[in-house]
């Protein structure tokens, strides 16, 4: 079964995405290539990541082929209930944004329930 949190809800394209899990955090890999960081945000509503980025087209270029992306995109993620959304940080590198969100460890415990 694949975890909510692995499900977004494309909206405009088709942008590769790799979210990876480990014991304390989701990492988030946007591949957005030709991108600055100044056309990207990033916020959280509600239990959403929401990642939006606007790129626009030089119209002064002849091409003879396009396969780039230019235009809008929205991409929204459903964040599990043991995220700790006030910590998620992010870095673009390389034309790859870049998204830490940690585990709420409290959330994550388990707690026994003694039978009365």
């Amino acid at each position: 079964m694949i975890p909510d949190f692995m499900l977004d809800f494309l909206t405009d394209n088709e942008l590769a995405t790799d979210i990876i899990e480990n014991e304390n955090e989701f990492v988030v890999h946007l591949m957005l290539p030709g991108f600055r960081k100044s056309e990207v945000s990033i916020k959280t509503k509600r239990e959403q990541l929401i990642i939006k980025g606007k790129r626009t087209e030089n119209d002064e270029n002849n091409y003879i082929r396009k396969n780039s992306y230019f235009g809008e995109f929205t991409k929204k993620y459903v964040l599990p209930d043991i995220v700790d959304k006030n910590s998620i940080s992010a870095k673009y590198e390389y034309g790859v944004l870049i998204v830490n969100i940690p585990k709420d460890v409290e959330k994550n415990k388990t707690s026994e329930i003694i039978i009365k």
